[in-house]
């Protein structure tokens, strides 16, 4: 399994370092700006705004990373989760494979762990990657935080990565296709980014924004220490998502092939 992930390691990893590096170097050039910029956000709607973020954050290094950085990463680093946890099994069983790697002396429950810890191996090296670099680019941006100063923001990263990862496994076994899995996941994961930043122009929306994921990520903020609630909330429902889908795989009549279809119909 790991070598099945070795270019995705090696891929997605270099893209989030570079981007972080690229990310880290720009803030001097920005925060120059800010007058500037203050004036032409001044007259834009507050949709653009939210989207944006708050001009006047971009001068602290820490609100520079996490607006810019880790607020975004769960989206497009989200595309990699919801694709390789609706995969994680159920592809090899669109494909044919599955039912022949189940006739090697092997428990359902060990093809389970085991999977499942070669993608969090995987994700966790790409984190890594990424960590690497910025810690890198750190020291000669001169922004005044320490490499060992963003390990908590791509611990929150690398859990709420995990937790989209959890979530498609378990749907992956609820719907007939890796694919309508995966899109599934992908709207829960669009929705609850929208949800941030509108939420931002209206608070009414916290209440909704409080059901969906990305309201317990921290993000580049855990710079100042980890919220221990909301990482708790994370970790309960990657516990309970995962013990979901081991226990729909135990009792899962293995397809020869192909997709399957909706309950009621054949």
């Amino acid at each position: 399994m790991l070598r099945r992930y070795r270019l995705a390691i090696v891929f997605w990893g270099l893209g989030l370092a570079a981007i972080g590096i690229l990310v880290v170097f720009m803030h001097e050039s920005i925060a120059d700006k800010q007058k500037v910029m203050e004036r032409i956000m001044k007259g834009m709607p507050l949709i653009i705004k939210a989207i944006a973020g708050d001009v006047s954050q971009f001068v602290t290094p820490v609100g520079w990373l996490h607006l810019k950085y880790f607020f975004v990463l769960p989206v497009s680093f989200g595309v990699f989760a919801v694709v390789s946890g609706s995969g994680l099994l159920v592809y090899d069983e669109e494909q044919g494979r599955l039912d022949l790697f189940m006739a090697y002396p092997l428990s359902r429950s060990r093809m389970f762990v085991v999977r499942c810890a070669s993608l969090a191996s995987a994700t966790f090296l790409m984190v890594a990657i990424a960590w690497t670099g910025m810690s890198v680019a750190l020291p000669i941006a001169g922004l005044g935080i320490s490499p060992s100063g963003i390990i908590l923001p791509f611990l929150s990263l690398f859990i709420i990565i995990t937790f989209f990862q959890a979530l498609s496994l378990c749907f992956s076994f609820v719907l007939p296709s890796r694919i309508i899995a995966a899109g599934a996941v992908g709207i829960i994961l669009v929705a609850s980014f929208f949800l941030e930043v509108f939420v931002k122009v209206e608070p009414k929306l916290m209440v909704f924004a409080k059901l969906f994921p990305l309201r317990y990520y921290q993000g580049g903020m855990a710079i100042h220490g980890l919220d221990w609630w909301s990482l708790f909330v994370l970790l309960a429902a990657i516990g309970i998502a995962l013990g979901l889908a081991w226990r729909l795989f135990l009792k899962r009549q293995i397809r020869v092939m192909g997709e399957g279809s909706f309950p009621g119909r054949s």
